[in-house]
């Protein structure tokens, strides 16, 4: 049994890749960022690969902790990094800004603790998101037969 980075490792890198496109963004185009990030993003690689079979026949289980994993390392992650940012560069526009997100905090204590709790938040949502997402493009289509008749056809040939 493989570990759950190694298994998913290539759907977390391609989470990375679309939240760094999304800071880099927030820096240079914060009217842009609003459209373009992971909650678009990852439910379209999930799709990939759905019909690519990548997780064909993986135990939702283990589909459901790989997806756990991928919100703490891709939603969560990548929020304490942007959020900590946001606080100690002063950023209050996009989903910085008022109304969207937590004020810019006095303190550095303050700063720190913002990118912790919207870590921690958005590690749960991007869990949850993932599961759903997951469950409906991935684990389903495999337990409702859309991919399941070509492992039986491989046992049987392989008896």
């Amino acid at each position: 049994m493989s570990s759950l980075w190694s298994q998913f490792k290539t759907l977390i890198l391609i989470g990375w890749v679309i939240a760094l496109v999304r800071l880099g963004l927030d820096a240079a185009a914060p009217g842009a960022s609003m459209y373009f990030g992971v909650y678009y993003g990852m439910p379209i690689v999930l799709l990939f690969f759905s019909i690519m079979g990548k997780y064909k026949g993986v135990p939702w289980k283990r589909l459901a902790l790989g997806m756990i994993l991928t919100g703490v390392l891709v939603w969560g992650l990548p929020n304490l990094i942007a959020y900590t940012t946001a606080q100690f560069a002063g950023w209050d526009h996009g989903r910085f800004g008022e109304g969207r997100g937590p004020g810019i905090s006095e303190s550095a204590m303050g700063k720190v603790t913002v990118g912790l709790m919207t870590a921690g938040m958005t590690s749960f949502a991007g869990s949850i998101w993932m599961i759903l997402w997951s469950t409906i493009l991935i684990w389903l289509p495999g337990k409702l037969g859309a991919g399941s008749a070509p492992e039986v056809a491989k046992e049987e040939v392989a008896e």
